[in-house]
């Protein structure tokens, strides 16, 4: 069970965003979201037990995202699951350092699968 954990969702497709908050306060998570821009400000502040980073977003990508995060002591902890309906998404994802990789379009039981196997009930 989910038991309050919270989970970041960075994605700039607001479709892709309601789908996986939906699901995910359903299995009974606390979802919240940010922008590429904001993602430093908000996980220092509130760090979350798990981001969703799409890969490729405007502005600055999902890699660049996660090489900040990964750079900074106070989040370089949290499981960070790349997200993207790119080709090359496993490639970006091991530049990234991510923990683990879904692809768009998603397969729900396996988003809930892969969250699980990273927070679990620890």
């Amino acid at each position: 069970m989910a038991h309050g954990k919270r989970i970041l969702i960075i994605d700039d497709d607001l479709t892709i965003v309601m789908i996986l908050k939906d699901l995910l306060q359903d299995a009974g998570y606390k979802v919240e979201t940010a922008s590429s821009m904001n993602v430093m400000e908000k996980t220092l502040s509130s760090p979350p037990d798990l981001i969703l980073l799409d890969m490729m977003m405007p502005g600055v990508s999902g890699v660049e995202v996660s090489q900040m995060l990964r750079s900074e002591a106070r989040t370089n902890y949290i499981p960070i699951v790349a997200i993207s309906a790119a080709a090359t998404v496993e490639d970006m994802a091991r530049r990234a350092d991510t923990d683990a990789v879904l692809k768009k379009p998603f397969d729900m039981p396996q988003v809930l699968h892969t969250i699980e196997r990273l927070i679990g009930d620890s």
